[in-house]
């Protein structure tokens, strides 16, 4: 070999394709054999795991809760308040397009992800009978969303019918928590038991998936209409709806009876941790699946928490 002005150049341009083709090549194909990996039943989770809905690959959690690498409506909302907060003339009607069209990726995403795990699980349930959902809309805050399900019915066509009230479901971060709780239980109140059963089963998919944390049900049904709440990473803060100076504040705990931190029980309620905590559930493929041939027949444990997923009585209007 000679060291001369073209085999230098020939070596050169040898060395840069290898340094450059080399690494996004097994990158290539490092990403594809672990998507293609995923794709087979026996590779996969054995347990119910949060799912990647993201334009980007964010999970429900990366979506709503801050953070490096996660926040994703949090970032949306903040360039559009950079946005709407400069004078028009120097927003350009591009800027305003990729930010309205960021938020339609995460609308979708969110509809894609309850119609997959929700609505197309009822659809191919044969013991369902009756009216099927339909995601009318879904609305996006800075950290929730809600899900407006709208029922689809014979009569109604191809489109839903609107003189039925939409079940309104929202899922928001709160301290960093995920919340689970029904707005508004619209046309879902009138289904029978075992539809309602039914239904139950589909959500306990559809909260795994989502990486859900706390059920806001079982906590509005000990707490009545006395008090109203609030979330921090440490516990739970109660104040009186008749005197909001008075508050209780409920520190954490995995399992037991949470009770109020100095301060009487007898003034002020207590509940289970395991009725508020989803998170403490873990559900195998196989469980799973088993109870969509009858819900009826899944293990006491598991009735209990089907119980806790939907609400009792009347809730107040979604948001706006």
């Amino acid at each position: 070999w000679e060291d001369t002005p073209t085999n230098r150049a020939r070596a050169v341009a040898l060395v840069t394709s290898v340094i450059w083709a080399i690494p996004g090549v097994f990158g290539f194909l490092a990403w594809e054999l672990k998507e293609n990996w995923k794709l087979y039943r026996a590779n996969r989770s054995c347990t119910l795991k949060p799912l990647r809905i993201g334009h980007h690959g964010e999970t429900v959690r990366q979506l709503l809760r801050p953070g490096v690498h996660s926040g994703t409506l949090r970032k949306v909302y903040r360039q559009g308040r950079r946005l709407y907060g400069t004078p028009f003339s120097s927003c350009s009607p591009g800027q305003l397009a990729r930010w309205q069209r960021q938020r339609q990726q995460v609308s979708e995403a969110v509809l894609r992800f309850v119609e997959r795990n929700l609505v197309f699980a009822l659809e191919r349930c044969s013991r369902w009978h009756g009216p099927l959902p339909e995601v009318e809309d879904v609305f996006l805050s800075v950290t929730a969303v809600e899900i407006h399900l709208a029922a689809r019915t014979p009569q109604a066509g191809e489109g839903a019918n609107h003189s039925l009230a939409p079940a309104v479901l929202r899922l928001s971060c709160q301290a960093g928590w995920i919340v689970a709780e029904w707005r508004q239980f619209g046309w879902l109140a009138n289904l029978p038991p075992n539809a309602q059963r039914i239904v139950q089963h589909a959500l306990l998919g559809l909260y795994q998936w989502a990486g859900v944390d706390i059920l806001a049900e079982p906590l509005r049904h000990a707490l009545h209409s006395q008090y109203f709440w609030q979330l921090d990473w440490y516990g739970l803060r109660l104040y009186r709806r008749d005197d909001p100076q008075q508050q209780a504040y409920y520190p954490w705990q995995e399992s037991g009876q949470i009770v109020p931190q100095n301060c009487s029980p007898a003034y002020w309620p207590s509940f289970h941790a395991e009725a508020i905590w989803f998170n403490l559930y873990s559900f195998s493929w196989e469980l799973w699946q088993a109870g969509w041939h009858d819900p009826n027949l899944a293990p006491p444990e598991l009735v209990a928490l089907y119980e806790r997923l939907l609400p009792g009585h009347p809730l107040r209007a979604p948001m706006d």
